[in-house]
């Protein structure tokens, strides 16, 4: 299979991009796996863009909003966010990126002997779910109560009273029932056995398909057939299997990733980069220190913003995605917006909805204060820009923070990222 390492927004050649194995059904294909992703992403336009380049007369695609891999036929193309540079640690600041998302930590560093640079996406999956299956079986097997029907000259359970009438005269002395026992065969171990073979059929890494292969060996074997991902809560007692699940429920289907396997179409694991991207800003406000000043991030705070008065008529709210209150006083609006859209070329001046929205959510809320929140390209250092709205004898500001995302692939990039967010967050408070 073929590899091929796309940055996200970046125009390419259809026919340099795939090496001369740029075909019209290959293109038909990936519109039809767009349109796919698109809808169950829940995205607002196709993923996949496909052009013309008048000067070399040649057919164009752009990836646009997600990241992650598209694997089919003999292609698997793996997409970076438009954030970070075409370096090996993409893949691993990556993951950690993902990882803060959803769990507000930098991710376990607990592989050793691993050179995780030259590890592909799905190694990097596997990796994470091998870390965390590893830890979680160390402790206990999932169990769950199920039901089962049996037969003995003694009761065990509950007796089934139309069984035994039919079989009083051709085994007597039999009682038949039922009982609740506690059992391997669930959802949860099936849905991670399906993950752990899924992982072994893609990584690349010799010691990495070994882990999972031992993985396989000692996870407890399922008779039954169950629906995947699971949608049923996992068992308080069982939260160290708590990351395992989410990346073998996001392998399969996910809320956060699109999974597919049907014939040639092979497997994926995208993400819908806007969405993970607003998680990552909540989760890192919510870390930092403010100079150990008493603060809540409350992320979509809704507050009424015009009231309808005609009857059937809705009334307009505003939802920033974060409020963040000082001493119990909402003090700052803050909105991610992973499109970073400008009306400009040089960045110097964000899209005037963006800025609107923003100061209906100030006036709504009572704040004097609203940062936007983009991601810069990894050459430009963490930097914020500001204006001024005087209206109605009330001044308010408007900033915007390019924050630098280039690497968050260790605990203190991340730190350092940390810093560098909460040091233009108090530029803007106390301007």
């Amino acid at each position: 299979m073929k590899t091929i390492v796309a940055k996200e927004l970046e125009i390419y050649l259809c026919k340099t991009l795939f090496k001369g194995g740029y075909t019209n059904k290959l293109e038909s294909r990936l519109r039809e796996k767009s349109h796919r992703l698109k809808q169950e992403l829940g995205l607002g336009e196709e993923p996949v863009q496909f052009g013309y380049d008048r000067a070399s007369r040649s057919r164009t695609i752009k990836f646009s909003g997600i990241a992650g891999t598209v694997s089919f036929d003999a292609y698997q193309i793996e997409i970076m966010p438009k954030f970070y540079a075409a370096d090996d640690k993409w893949r691993e600041s990556m993951f950690n990126f993902i990882y803060i998302a959803r769990s507000g930590r930098i991710r376990p560093q607990r592989a050793s002997g691993l050179r995780q640079s030259r590890l592909s996406f799905y190694d990097h999956i596997a990796l994470m779910f091998a870390e965390s299956m590893e830890y979680a079986l160390s402790r206990d097997n999932i169990q769950q109560y199920r039901t089962v029907d049996g037969a003995s000259p003694y009761l065990r359970g509950r007796l089934m009273l139309t069984e035994q009438v039919r079989g009083l005269f051709a085994h007597p002395g039999q009682l038949y029932y039922e009982q609740n026992v506690l059992s391997d065969d669930n959802a949860f171990n099936y849905l991670l056995r399906w993950c752990t073979d899924a992982l072994s059929s893609m990584v690349r890494n010799p010691e990495i398909k070994r882990r999972l292969l031992i993985l396989r060996a000692v996870l407890p074997r399922t008779s039954s057939f169950f629906k995947i991902p699971v949608d049923e809560q996992l068992p308080p007692q069982y939260q160290h299997y708590r990351e395992a699940v989410q990346i073998a429920n996001n392998l399969a289907a996910g809320i956060s990733a699109s999974h597919q396997q049907a014939g040639k179409d092979g497997y994926g694991y995208v993400m819908a980069m806007a969405a993970v991207y607003e998680k990552f800003i909540e989760k890192t406000l919510k870390q930092l220190s403010f100079g150990g000043r008493s603060f809540v991030v409350e992320p979509q705070a809704r507050s009424l913003f015009a009231a309808a008065r005609e009857p059937g008529m809705k009334s307009f709210y505003t939802i920033p995605d974060n409020k963040v209150s000082f001493d119990g006083k909402p003090q700052l609006l803050i909105d991610a917006k992973y499109k970073n859209n400008f009306m400009d070329n040089a960045g110097k001046k964000p899209a005037n909805s963006d800025a609107y929205q923003l100061f209906a959510s100030l006036v709504s809320h009572g704040c004097r204060r609203g940062v936007l929140i983009s991601p810069c390209d990894g050459a430009v250092r963490t930097c914020s820009k500001i204006w001024e709205i005087n209206a109605g004898g009330e001044s308010y500001i408007i900033a915007l923070i390019l924050l630098n995302l280039h690497d968050v692939s260790t605990n203190a990039a991340f730190a350092a990222l940390k810093r560098d967010l909460e040091e233009e967050i108090v530029k803007i408070i106390t301007y």
